[in-house]
């Protein structure tokens, strides 16, 4: 598609048959969004940036497991080595852990 404007942009004349833009449920399929899932928006162009800016379901889901996961390995090990609460859930190690899993997921 050709930029017009901001949020404006048209297929190349001449050759629209060669194209079909994808619809926001598309888009929103394309993010693992269920297919019952309500938006709500105004406006198409609303629709597709809500979508565009959405963190894809199914990623999201394995990120939350992941990181309570190893929180909760994290709680046990600070028990076992006899920490105070204060370390337990200290924020550089969060950080840390977090860093390792974008490491992982990015590579």
């Amino acid at each position: 598609m050709k930029f017009i404007e901001q949020n404006l942009r048209e297929f190349v004349k001449g050759k629209e048959h060669l194209y079909r833009r994808l619809s926001v449920r598309e888009c929103a399929r394309i993010q693992t969004f269920p297919d019952n899932f309500s938006f709500e928006y105004v406006s198409v162009v609303a629709g597709y940036k809500m979508i565009g800016n959405a963190v894809p379901v199914r990623m999201g889901k394995i990120l939350a497991q992941k990181i309570y996961a190893d929180l909760e390995n994290l709680k046990v090990a600070n028990r076992l080595s006899s920490k105070t609460i204060h370390n337990e859930y200290n924020g550089n190690i969060v950080i840390e852990k977090l860093n390792e899993i974008v490491n992982r997921v990015t590579a």
